[in-house]
C-alpha cells in the first residue's frame, strides 16, 4: 500500500570553509524536507538557529528563486557585539566608529570583571544621555 509523505519544500544546508564551525560541517549538503506548516513559520529575514537532531545550527536562510532554498551555516555571533548592536534601538548605529568605541569600552569593562548586565545597562545610559544632550543642543537649550 502506498504511503503519502505529503508535499515538502527542500532546504539544503550550506557550509562555507573558514566560516562555518567545523562541528557543523558534517551537515553541509544535507537536504531537509520542510512541511507547509514549517515553511509558514521559517526564519527567512534574519540570523536564526535551526535545531537539527538536537544540534543548534545557526545561520541565514536564502532562496535565489524557484524551488531553491538554502541555509548558510554560520558561527554563533559575539554576544558582546549583539549587546552593542541594540543600544540605539531600531534606528541602529549611524556611525560604525562610534559603535566600535562602545564595543571597546564594554570589552574593557568586562575584562576588568564588571558583570555583563551592568556593562550593558551603563553603556545604554551613556548613549541615552549623549542623545539627550544632542537633542537639547539642537533645541537651543543649555
Amino acid at each position: 500500500m502506498p504511503t503519502d509523505l505529503g508535499a515538502h519544500t527542500w532546504l539544503q544546508l550550506i557550509g562555507v570553509q573558514g566560516e562555518t564551525p567545523e562541528n557543523l560541517m558534517v551537515y553541509a549538503g544535507r537536504l531537509i524536507g520542510l512541511t507547509e506548516q514549517q515553511v509558514a513559520v521559517f526564519p527567512t529575514d534574519h540570523f536564526d538557529i535551526l535545531i537539527i537532531d538536537g544540534q543548534q545550527v545557526p545561520g541565514y536562510y536564502t532562496s535565489p528563486g524557484g524551488n531553491e532554498h538554502f541555509w548558510f551555516m554560520q558561527p554563533f555571533p559575539d554576544p558582546n557585539q549583539q549587546a552593542v548592536d541594540i543600544i540605539p534601538g531600531q534606528q541602529g548605529w549611524a556611525d560604525p566608529n562610534a559603535k566600535q568605541v562602545y564595543y571597546n569600552i564594554g570589552s574593557a569593562l568586562l575584562g576588568l570583571g564588571v558583570p555583563g548586565a551592568n556593562v550593558r545597562a551603563g553603556l545604554k545610559q551613556l548613549y541615552d544621555a549623549a542623545v539627550q544632550n544632542h537633542v537639547t543642543q539642537q533645541q537651543g537649550g543649555s
